[in-house]
């Protein structure tokens, strides 16, 4: 059974799912109140933080695309060759930044469009590595599948022809 915790849905994030056997690959979360919707045809997958089951919608194969500069959201954080500025706060159009890889002083505002024309990224949240409890020593999968963690040691996956 895959299930999304309720927490992971932010307004306005972009997603792909198939209903009645039709993929939809440019949705998008809509967040009202304590109910979690997904566009274009507005149904309702979670209700007053419980998490999403597959089982009961018929929304199937629920999947976050990656974020953009379109999605940008306080706390962000921009890249631009190697160095990183994080968003402090919005005002309308306009994002007020830190200085360069220094997210505790303010230090410039510019508009998306000026973000998208200077070269900025969004950094992507890194995806949790899966943990298993196994007779109390703990397993780890990277997401990638070829690094597993157990007892303390790492093990590297590799594929023989």
């Amino acid at each position: 059974m895959k299930t999304i915790p309720y927490n992971k849905f932010k307004h306005g994030q972009r997603v792909k799912y198939c209903i009645n056997g039709q993929i939809i690959s440019s949705a998008k979360i809509i967040k009202d109140k304590d109910t979690v919707y997904v566009s274009p045809y507005n149904i309702a997958i979670c209700w007053d933080n419980v998490e999403y089951y597959e089982e009961k919608s018929s929304v199937k194969n629920l999947q976050f695309l990656p974020r953009t500069l379109d999605d940008l959201e306080e706390g962000d954080i921009v890249l631009k060759t190697g160095d990183e500025w994080k968003i402090l706060g919005i005002c309308g159009d306009v994002y007020f930044m830190s200085i360069c890889n220094n997210f505790k002083r303010t230090g410039t505002f510019l508009t998306k469009e000026e973000l998208k024309d200077e070269g900025y990224t969004l950094k992507q949240e890194e995806e949790e590595e899966e943990k298993e409890s196994v007779d109390s020593a703990y397993f780890y999968i990277t997401q990638d599948k070829n690094k597993i963690t157990y007892d303390g040691k790492t093990y590297i996956l590799s594929k023989y022809l």
